[in-house]
């Protein structure tokens, strides 16, 4: 991945973890598509002693920067979010950096990955796929709409998943108008989806107290920060 711009880098500044996401990861990108950028904001010792939380969204233009709070990104992987989920899926070359912390949490995640993802991804899969049916840029919307199904019929079907889609090729000709194809796909994928049991290789809620190790290291860390 390219090194940060000096913009970027201003933005991510006190991240513990920041990564690659988007179509370059997903391996669908054209060749004028926007760098995605995100970013786990560590705690300060201000944010503890004034109780508050660090930044939540940056932009930067030319590039989508996006930053979320340790704990608010904690709550989010707890509710099943997407976003929050691609931090146990991150394959090394998207990590752009990652300390101790980061690193902590990129563990944590991976090891609390749970079932309550895959109704999140086929809800976003679905939207995808009523803006494609209204016209809205219909090859991308069909083109995520058949990415982000095929994610959550992974991980119902085996625990698992790679954001860099195996079959990436057929992405790109859905976004370039094959859309027939498309389509047939995300009917597959929706009714395999709905005849699988995730609870056959996932829990159903991420374990009890899986992310309190992530917040005591990163409480010892801002204490000794100056």
């Amino acid at each position: 991945m390219m090194p940060l711009t000096d913009a970027e880098a201003a933005l991510l500044d006190g991240c513990c973890l920041v990564f690659g996401t988007g179509s370059r990861l997903y391996g669908c990108a054209e060749p004028g598509s926007d760098r995605d950028l995100r970013g786990i904001a560590a705690p300060t010792r201000a944010d503890y002693l004034e109780l508050r939380r660090p930044r939540e969204r940056t932009v930067a233009q030319g590039a989508d920067v996006q930053t979320w709070g340790l704990h608010h990104w904690c709550d989010m992987f707890a509710k099943g979010s997407p976003n929050a989920m691609e931090v146990a899926l991150l394959p090394p070359s998207a990590v752009v950096r990652a300390d101790p912390l980061g690193r902590a949490a990129m563990d944590a995640a991976h090891d609390a990955l749970h079932a309550g993802f895959i109704p999140h991804l086929a809800h976003y899969a679905h939207n995808q796929h009523h803006m494609y049916e209204r016209g809205d840029q219909p090859g991308k919307r069909l083109m995520h709409a058949v990415r982000v199904m095929r994610l959550a019929v992974s991980l119902a079907s085996t625990g698992a998943a790679e954001l860099a889609d195996p079959d990436a090729a057929s992405l790109l000709a859905i976004r370039r108008g094959a859309l027939m194809a498309g389509e047939a796909e995300y009917r597959r994928l929706e009714e395999r989806l709905a005849a699988l049991d995730p609870s056959r290789v996932l829990p159903a809620a991420p374990p009890e107290g899986w992310d309190a190790p992530v917040k005591k290291l990163a409480l010892d860390m801002a204490s000794r920060s100056i």
